[in-house]
């Protein structure tokens, strides 16, 4: 008891100077810097931290923080500043951005995520955060949860994704989720859709934000990217072969494999692989070197003549996606084989066929960026020398405005 008396004296002490600091012109902006951002609310919670979601305490005359007016400091002050934070004013950062580092706010990261899922996996076992009540309702539960998804997922999806949070997103990542959907197991930070389980309906998430971030992690599947972005690469499509499969003998598939991210695992997935290697990755040679070695030749060729007319169809051998392999998928090699490889412009990053402006920008976006580094991309280091700098954009410029 004489502790609570101590810490409440300690607590209206500090209400005292926060009040001198209030903005006259915006009463959220409790440090008057002229944003509403996470260190306002850090400096709410300095009043309020230690108060439960029925607790109050008498607020000091005109006290920044008593920002309900009703001359107490409580729940009902948090209450307002969510409510501007998330819809008034719309700054959502100010209530998510928990893991503020020296007194700054840096955005939403991966240290927020981890911070908010404990947080609600503590509340439910009965404990109270207020920082981390985002809708104010006395409870830490998977609505606040939600609350931080619903936002994460328009402004910061890679944040969702990043599963071992290092900085990158590549097929690591969806290999912890599916490792957690396979084993029934559960992760509050991977739990995308708040239902309290983990499941296809989160996987489908999963890929939905991963084509919006990173479309390679989807097919990331060997674990070879390391700590850089997603690398993708023969020996990802022959894993997938191998993986899908075995679906024709009746093994069970991680749902890693639902590459199109309907909830199921198919071996039309195969398909789905097939059509971004050739026509969104363009490197349609991952696909046609079913033999892998390297290349692509009549040993390829032969491969697939003979798998034409087998039962279960050989995946590997479809090399159009179609879900047969017959005398097309053969026409494709002997095609490739007279016309040589596809050839890309250096400095066409993002592979629309022309290098410009939309390509400066993703290389000038990774710049000092290594291999050993999580901004590191292989496909930004157009001059192949393991660094993303200024050769990469030499390139680019040197290139810009050309069309294949």
């Amino acid at each position: 008891m004489r502790a609570m008396k101590m810490m409440q004296a300690v607590v209206l002490a500090v209400a005292a100077v926060g009040s001198v600091w209030a903005s006259p012109t915006n009463k959220f902006d409790l440090n008057n810097d002229g944003k509403v951002d996470g260190r306002d609310a850090s400096q709410l919670m300095t009043m309020l931290q230690y108060l439960g979601p029925t607790g109050s305490m008498p607020a000091m005359p005109g006290a920044a923080e008593d920002l309900s007016g009703d001359g107490q400091l409580s729940l009902a002050d948090w209450r307002e500043f969510t409510r501007y934070a998330s819809v008034v004013g719309a700054y959502p950062d100010a209530l998510f951005d928990v893991a503020i580092q020296w007194g700054q706010p840096n955005g939403v990261n991966g240290a927020d995520k981890f911070a908010i899922a404990q947080a609600v996996a503590a509340g439910r076992g009965g404990s109270y955060s207020m920082r981390f009540d985002f809708n104010a309702d006395g409870r830490v539960d998977m609505k606040d949860w939600m609350a931080f998804v619903s936002h994460a997922q328009k402004a910061y999806p890679a944040v969702l994704l990043d599963a071992d949070g290092n900085g990158a997103v590549n097929g690591k990542d969806l290999d912890r989720f599916a490792q957690m959907i396979d084993a029934r197991s559960y992760d509050p930070a991977q739990d995308l859709n708040g239902d309290g389980l983990m499941n296809a309906a989160d996987w489908r998430i999963v890929v939905q934000l991963a084509n919006l971030v990173s479309q390679k992690a989807v097919f990331d599947v060997d674990g070879t990217s390391g700590v850089s972005q997603a690398v993708v690469s023969a020996a990802d499509s022959r894993k997938i072969a191998v993986s899908l499969q075995g679906l024709s003998v009746g093994f069970q598939t991680s749902i890693r494999y639902d590459l199109n991210g309907d909830g199921l695992v198919l071996q039309a997935d195969w398909g789905e692989w097939v059509r971004w290697a050739t026509m969104v990755y363009k490197k349609p040679d991952m696909v046609l070197d079913v033999n892998g070695d390297g290349f692509v030749n009549s040993g390829d060729m032969m491969m697939v003549n003979s798998a034409i007319g087998q039962f279960p169809v050989q995946i590997q051998f479809d090399v159009n996606g179609d879900g047969v392999v017959n005398a097309s998928d053969a026409a494709l090699i002997a095609m490739r084989i007279v016309m040589g490889p596809a050839q890309l412009i250096a400095g066409d990053v993002n592979r629309d066929g022309c290098v410009n402006s939309a390509d400066l920008a993703m290389v000038q976006s990774a710049q000092g960026a290594m291999s050993s580094m999580p901004l590191y991309d292989p496909d930004l280091d157009v001059a192949m020398n393991g660094y993303i700098g200024p050769d990469d954009l030499n390139v680019v410029s040197m290139n810009m405005g050309r069309c294949r």
